[in-house]
């Protein structure tokens, strides 16, 4: 299967109105990729951004091959999607990075937009189904977009993520979330997730202006997840907040 560039489509040029790219440094989709990390001070975000730790932002780091730790942004994609049993369910990385600005003409909220984001990346890997992105903001928390459709696995189709909604809002994830929608792993310094969604699918308070943050004023605060180990019930949600000038990716499970 050839995997196609997003820069390539026209609905995705009007959905990834936040990926990563190369161009001008500072503008929304032009900025290197500079995810937000642990200051040492971490704590978990509420209501109240004045009490939240801000995280601190490191250098972008190069892989073993050169290239960026960042996500894909285009290429060849030649191998087959693992089969897929009857009625299973998927969860993955998006591929791509996104600065925090889902807003589209196509949905009524950022959230949905999001969604949209979400299954545009699941159709290029030969995904079908409905995707919801683990996003919130206030009004609109990810819990009311979810059925429990359980169990969710990667897209290797082997390792269960998420056994239950139930045990979701509990104990948190079964294990961390580190293939993208192709089933290719993405490096350990490089998942950070927008999620504005605290480990019981609500809303945090912290959403980057309802996920619209466009460069203009002072920049608005959003919370985080950090996929990188499945021991904490809520830091791969919640692990703080950064500056909205960040890119991250997003979470997409399929409904």
């Amino acid at each position: 299967m050839v995997r196609t560039p997003l820069a390539l489509l026209p609905l995705a040029a009007l959905l990834c109105l936040g990926c990563h790219a190369e161009g001008t440094e500072g503008q929304p989709g032009h900025s290197p990729y500079t995810p937000p990390t642990d200051d040492g001070h971490v704590t978990e975000t509420s209501d109240a951004v004045d009490s939240q730790e801000r995280g601190t932002v490191p250098e972008e780091s190069e892989g073993t091959d050169g290239s960026s730790a960042g996500g894909s942004s285009g290429g060849d994609h030649t191998e087959e999607p693992p089969p897929r049993r009857e009625g299973e369910k998927l969860i993955f990385l998006t591929s791509e990075l996104y600065f925090p600005d889902f807003t589209t003409p196509f949905a009524d909220t950022s959230t949905q937009s999001a969604d949209l984001v979400c299954s545009m990346h699941a159709h290029l890997a030969g995904l079908d189904g409905r995707w919801v992105a683990w996003l919130s903001e206030p009004g609109h928390p990810v819990r009311d977009r979810l059925e429990d459709h359980a169990p969710w696995h990667l897209t290797d189709g082997e390792t269960v993520v998420i056994s239950s909604l139930a045990h979701l809002w509990i104990h948190g994830l079964d294990e961390i979330v580190d293939l993208d929608e192709f089933g290719e792993a993405i490096p350990e310094d490089s998942r950070f997730i927008w999620t504005g969604t605290d480990r019981y699918g609500q809303s945090t308070g912290s959403h980057c202006d309802r996920w619209s943050y466009s460069f203009e004023g002072a920049p608005p605060w959003g919370t985080y997840g950090t996929m990188v180990e499945a021991e904490s019930a809520s830091a791969w949600t919640n692990t703080q907040v950064a500056d909205c000038t960040h890119y991250a990716r997003l979470l997409c499970i399929e409904q």
